[in-house]
């Protein structure tokens, strides 16, 4: 398991230094350690090594891995979640980053007023309009905002996204 430390070193190394190359302050970068696939034995290696965010694709691995792991790390939902998840989803992530329409946020908020908690969310946007790809379209984002305002149990922190691949970062820049 050593790998996996030395690996999110130089992770961190390489932020850092496009951080600063930027102007910006390396320690406002985050890093999510995504476990998809990934064992008990290498998920603790990660933590270990410093990784505080652990994003699981799927909800029934999430509750399994979770019950194995230590409670100091915050985990995230970075699947596409569907509604009829909602209630376990709100019981194990700290975040969910894959909202994408009205109806999984009045799930979610529904289930977070059950619990009395406000979801913690990002909106998931489809940037490239790839149908393999979840997510809402950029068209429909102001609408979506202007629901989850008038919810009470849903707290949006942010947007997630993947744009496509692409060799030219600039590119890339200009479809966000």
């Amino acid at each position: 398991m050593a790998d996996v430390a030395a690996n999110y070193r130089e992770i961190v190394a390489r932020i850092a230094q496009a951080a600063v190359s930027k102007g910006r302050d390396p320690r406002d970068v985050k890093i999510l350690g995504a476990a998809k696939a990934q064992d008990i034995k290498s998920i603790e290696a990660a933590i270990e090594a410093g990784v505080l965010l652990i994003g699981e694709n799927y909800v029934q691995e999430a509750s399994r891995k979770r019950k194995s792991l230590p409670r100091s790390v915050e985990w995230h939902m970075i699947g596409h979640l569907q509604r009829n998840k909602a209630k376990a989803a709100v019981e194990i992530f700290d975040v969910i980053e894959s909202l994408d329409n009205a109806e999984l946020a009045r799930e979610l908020d529904k289930e977070g007023r059950k619990r009395d908690v406000r979801v913690r969310a990002l909106i998931q946007i489809n940037i490239s309009g790839e149908e393999t790809k979840s997510g809402i379209a950029k068209a429909k984002v102001a609408e979506l905002l202007r629901t989850v305002g008038r919810l009470d149990h849903v707290r949006i922190e942010g947007l997630m996204t993947v744009p496509p691949l692409s060799e030219n970062c600039e590119e890339t820049r200009r479809k966000l």
